[in-house]
Formats: C-alpha cells, sequence, structure tokens
C-alpha cells in the first residue's frame, strides 16, 4: 500500500465500489458509531480518502473528517470527488498536534469553518509507522469529547503482502513497530485508558495487506 505515493493509491473505480467492498474495520468503526449514536467523527491519517469515500457512502448521516499531513493527498482525493460527482470530502491538510490544537481552541480550518471536539477519532493503519505511539494517542485523545471514543487497527505482527515469509515483527519499509493483540492492550494500559476492548480480526478480503488486524478501542 504504502510502496506508492498518496495521490496513487485509489482512482476513480474505486470511490463507485468502496461501499460494497469496504473492508472488515472500516464497517467496524461505522458500525460502532451507529450503535453509540456519534455524529460527528475523526480520522488521523487518511491518506487521499482511502476510508472516507467508504464512511460518506456506508453512513451519511454522520459527520465524517479526516487529517492527513501531505497535501497530495487531499488533492487526489478532492479530484476523485469531482470525478465522481461527489461533494468535496472534509479533508484537512495538517500535522496531528496542529490539528489537535485547532479543535482544542476551536479554532479555524481551511475554508473558515470553527471545529469543536469529535464523538469518536480513528487512527487506522497509522501506528506501526511510529516510533512512539503516544503523541499521536494523545492528539487523538485531544479531539475527542469526554466519554467519546478512539478507535485503532494495525496489521497483526507486520506487514504480510499477501507472502507468509514475510510475515514476521521485524521491521519493514516504512513499518517501524509490528503490533500484537498483547502489546496493544499493554500499551493502552499503561497510558490509563478505560474500557479497553482489543481482538484480532483474521483478513477475508485478499486486496487488504495484511493477514489479520490488532482492532482495539479505549473511551475518553
Amino acid at each position: 500500500w504504502y510502496r506508492v505515493s498518496p495521490a496513487e493509491i485509489i482512482n476513480a473505480q474505486y470511490v463507485r465500489t468502496v461501499a460494497a467492498n469496504a473492508p472488515h474495520r472500516v464497517r467496524w468503526l461505522v458500525d460502532e458509531c451507529r450503535k453509540r449514536g456519534y455524529k460527528r467523527v475523526v480520522e488521523l491519517g487518511s491518506i487521499d480518502g482511502v476510508n472516507l469515500f467508504a464512511y460518506e457512502q456506508l453512513a451519511p448521516e454522520i459527520e465524517w473528517h479526516g487529517v492527513e499531513v501531505n497535501p497530495k493527498g487531499r488533492e487526489h482525493a478532492l479530484k476523485l470527488c469531482e470525478e465522481t460527482g461527489r461533494k468535496p470530502l472534509n479533508l484537512h491538510t495538517a500535522s496531528f498536534d496542529e490539528f489537535a490544537e485547532l479543535v482544542e481552541n476551536e479554532n479555524m480550518l481551511t475554508g473558515g469553518a470553527p471545529i469543536g471536539r469529535f464523538d469518536a477519532a480513528a487512527v487506522f493503519e497509522v501506528l506501526e509507522h511510529n516510533y512512539n505511539p503516544h503523541p499521536l494517542l494523545d492528539a487523538a485523545e485531544k479531539c475527542v469529547k469526554p466519554g467519546g471514543r478512539i478507535y485503532i487497527t494495525t496489521p497483526n505482527g507486520n506487514w504480510s503482502a499477501h507472502d507468509e515469509k514475510t510475515r514476521v515483527l521485524d521491521l519493514r519499509k516504512d513499518h517501524v513497530r509490528a503490533w500484537t493483540a498483547k502489546r496493544m492492550r499493554e500499551l493502552l494500559e499503561t497510558r490509563g485508558a478505560k474500557d479497553i476492548e482489543v481482538f484480532v480480526k483474521e483478513n477475508e478480503d485478499s486486496f487488504w495487506e495484511a493477514n489479520s488486524w490488532v482492532c482495539a478501542s479505549h473511551a475518553v
């Protein structure tokens, strides 16, 4: 997936069919948000809207936002919106720390709209790219109202690329940490997280890279 630049991950055909083919973790988040009555949700690390397109198609009643540090991701997402006749995504270009500060202070985002805290935040396939997960999770928690939740997914172990020989806990290219359910729970417990849920979901979709996923959530 990360072998290409953010502007090359998805195309118009993907945008048109993503709702029918959305992976488990996307459907998990949508189901959780509906069950809990969440109305505003933000994803940290949205690349070029690869998940945002699915969220919006599966649950248009929820206000979805995304944050991506690379401006090329947002540019590509807006281009895909034009090509497919969709309204522009709420995809913001900023570092996670910068975005969290805007949310905390209810400052203005690009386009002049003030923004407040969200009901939930998603951190999907991001922790494995960071040596230190704490600043990222700190930012996510700052974006969420008290009583909301943080949702996290990572490959279980390391990126497999459909090849069992590379399914190890070693480093691989842009993945600098490998996570398991045990490691994830220990991380969240160390942070003093409340109402922790951690489980492993086997991959049933050959398009996505890992053999299985660690899924976790906790209350803010």
